[in-house]
């Protein structure tokens, strides 16, 4: 037993690096109080021991031999101990301790380490598992030292001469790697409530400001991914602390820093699973890239609840991120239920969707595309609910086989439902009109207009303004030369609905090919599916499509500007 440390002895063996050498001696302080208030405190004391010594003098052994001999007389009291450790114990002294605490219940058992122990290695991760378990009684608490236990020590145990704690570099980001590593080797769930405030996927969701990852990662053996449940845990983002990260740390940053601790195989390919509360910020998803690009047997996949677009350079992040070896995806009901499965303290209460969850989930899917692919279409197996969003939403559709067409399946009842295409390509305005001459553009969409695999399709556009001049004459020759496209355009707004020109290039366009030239609003009263109209449309309806009609109907032989006239 020693009676105090002195401060280099102290910042020395307690230094919270996950990985240290040399550090063979194992350092107990400890605090032994009495649940019964009229009881005095018993002293605070050190234990010292040798890694590597029989194991009756390890730390931890010493301080058992010492607490049964003085209990002996004191059997019928309660008593709360907490030890701080430079290492956590060895996995025979775990055991030891385990089988102590449940010889002796009415004794409870707080353990903060400065680092873990082998915790790479199975057999220590399950002794520790079954010290923590509080199924079949009185069980340990461990934790990783943080800078307020740290500081508790060098005031109660260290020869400080009344200095201040001073805290070595990189504490913080120790103390976070190790937390995450227990939590993940005592296979810690979330709480429900925690799960479903932070993972709802409403777009428009405010002060959500934690972010939550989950991950499980996987080995490829004989062609086959099998499950690693040794890497399998959660984390989030760790908040600003005077005493840690001044701006903080985000979870993606955390998790990155982590992998490090994994001991992954070189020569072995894995795969990472990881869902997340936001999807990653420019600056994580820049990190998150060039990880990917240094690890060539790791590959990353990313589902992300919401979309984080606080910043102005998140698209490009995310474009940056987006490769072969690293997949971003919105997380569907499928995600969300394996999550909560996997992920969460449920009970065996079943994951219970909330309202509006897949439609969310289809809105941000589109949103994600658009923002990987500039808009890059992806094959759906029906159409769902159309989305309204900014800019311009498009769909492309094969029309419904007919019967005594090629395509008609002689076996079916029912015509067969179409495959859709959908992309979004935002503009912001005043240049909103530019997203119809991109949209036509071969290189917007690689392989859409040149490879279609149909003889004929039907394109609708959704969009918040309509073609301006100009543009309603590139569409119109775009029909002109595909004439086995048809194309219906719902438009939220007319654009310049006085112009001539621009009345003489709806007629143009629409006797080109263009179908159903309509206004979003008209449409959205004819449709069954429920739509919540805005504050003041019923009024302000009828006015767009009275204009429409009448610039369809007018007469073609009016007299053009010169300006509008090409």
């Amino acid at each position: 037993m020693v009676d105090g440390m002195d401060p280099h002895t102290f910042s020395y063996n307690f230094n919270n690096r996950p990985i240290l050498s040399r550090r063979n001696t194992v350092w107990l302080c400890y605090e032994v109080k009495t649940k019964d208030p009229s009881r005095p405190r018993l002293d605070t004391e050190i234990f010292r021991g040798k890694v590597y010594s029989k194991l009756k003098y390890h730390a931890a052994m010493r301080f058992l031999h010492w607490f049964s001999n003085w209990r002996k007389p004191h059997g019928d009291q309660e008593y709360e101990v907490t030890w701080y450790v430079s290492w956590s114990p060895c996995t025979k002294c775990t055991r030891k301790v385990t089988t102590f605490l449940a010889e002796d219940p009415k004794v409870t058992l707080t353990i903060f380490v400065a680092r873990l122990y082998y915790f790479w290695k199975p057999d220590y991760q399950e002794a520790l598992r079954s010290l923590c378990q509080k199924s079949d009684g009185a069980r340990a608490t461990m934790k990783i030292m943080n800078y307020d236990e740290f500081q508790h020590c060098w005031n109660k145990f260290v020869y400080n001469q009344r200095e201040l704690f001073e805290p070595w570099n990189n504490l913080p980001k120790h103390y976070i790697l190790l937390h995450i590593m227990l939590g993940e080797l005592l296979r810690h769930l979330m709480d429900p409530r925690i799960f479903t405030s932070n993972f709802n996927n409403e777009p428009w969701v405010r002060g959500r400001h934690e972010t939550y990852l989950c991950y499980e990662v996987e080995r490829l053996h004989n062609d086959t991914w099998v499950l690693l449940n040794q890497h399998r845990g959660f984390l989030r983002n760790q908040i600003p602390d005077i005493h840690g990260f001044p701006e903080g740390r985000h979870a993606e940053l955390c998790f990155l820093d982590l992998i490090s601790l994994w001991k992954l195989d070189p020569a072995q390919d894995y795969r990472v699973t990881c869902y997340t509360s936001w999807s990653p910020c420019f600056s994580c998803a820049q990190e998150m890239a060039k990880f990917i690009s240094n690890n060539k047997r790791v590959s990353l996949c990313i589902f992300a609840a919401r979309i984080y677009d606080d910043q102005g350079r998140y698209q490009e992040g995310l474009c940056t991120l987006d490769s072969p070896r690293a997949k971003i995806s919105v997380m569907t009901y499928s995600e969300f239920k394996h999550c909560w499965d996997t992920f969460v303290d449920c009970q065996g209460c079943p994951f219970q969707p909330w309202d509006g969850l897949q439609e969310h989930s289809q809105a941000l899917s589109g949103k994600l595309r658009a923002i990987l692919g500039g808009g890059a279409p992806t094959v759906v197996a029906e159409p769902g609910p159309r989305t309204q969003l900014h800019g311009l939403q498009t769909q492309v559709e094969p029309p419904f086989w007919s019967q005594g067409d090629p395509g008609w399946d002689q076996g079916e009842s029912q015509l067969k439902p179409a495959p859709v295409k959908e992309a979004i390509l935002p503009a912001p305005i005043p240049a909103a009109h530019m997203g119809t001459s991109s949209f036509l553009s071969p290189g917007t969409f690689p392989g859409l207009w040149w490879k279609l695999q149909w003889d004929c399709c039907q394109i609708a556009w959704f969009i918040s303004w309509s073609p301006s001049p100009d543009h309603v004459v590139k569409v119109a020759e775009f029909l002109a030369k595909h004439n086995k496209v048809k194309l219906s355009i719902f438009t939220a707004r007319l654009y310049h609905d006085c112009d001539p020109g621009f009345q003489h290039g709806l007629r143009r366009l629409q006797d080109k090919g263009a179908r159903n030239l309509n206004t979003v609003e008209k449409t959205v009263y004819k449709r069954d599916a429920p739509c919540q109209s805005r504050k003041g449309q019923p009024e302000n309806y009828p006015s767009p499509v009275t204009k429409l009609e009448g610039s369809l109907t007018a007469d073609p032989l009016a007299p053009l500007s010169s300006s509008s006239a090409s």
